[in-house]
């Protein structure tokens, strides 16, 4: 869920960090009117996820991280690679709606391949737990 006060902490931290001297700063870098950064101080709103994939080089942080402070995703439901992230934002032929719809379907994906990994790892352990003598080397 979209906090605006925890947004605006974490981007001025951000900007701290990335020697951005402040909010004109930060625009300039982006390329984008103030109005831009306005809106996120004081009308509330939640960044886009095109905005978002210009903030990170800019920031110097991962655009998993963008999507987890900005409150598009909490960090849970964010469990595989930031290649897979950042090619989907990426695409020029997705609006921001499509492009949530695609990270959703990748978190069920991310999800349902770390419930195989988890259950291969408990069948290792049960096999090594009945007897650890005949247990066969890891593949």
């Amino acid at each position: 869920m979209y906090d605006p006060a925890r947004w605006m902490s974490f981007l001025s931290e951000a900007m701290r960090d990335a020697d951005i001297t402040g909010p004109a700063d930060l625009c300039r870098r982006l390329g984008v009117n103030h109005s831009v950064y306005s809106r996120w101080e004081s009308e509330n709103r939640q960044p886009s996820n095109s905005m978002l994939r210009k903030l990170a080089p800019v920031l110097g942080v991962s655009v998993r991280t963008l999507l987890v402070e900005s409150g598009h995703f909490e960090p849970y439901e964010l469990v595989g690679g930031d290649d897979a992230l950042n090619e989907i934002l990426a695409s020029d032929k997705l609006n921001d709606r499509a492009k949530l719809e695609l990270i959703g379907e990748w978190r069920r994906e991310e999800r349902a391949r770390e419930h195989r990994f988890i259950r291969f790892i408990e069948t290792l352990l049960a096999r090594v737990d009945r007897d650890p003598e005949e247990s066969s080397p890891l593949p």
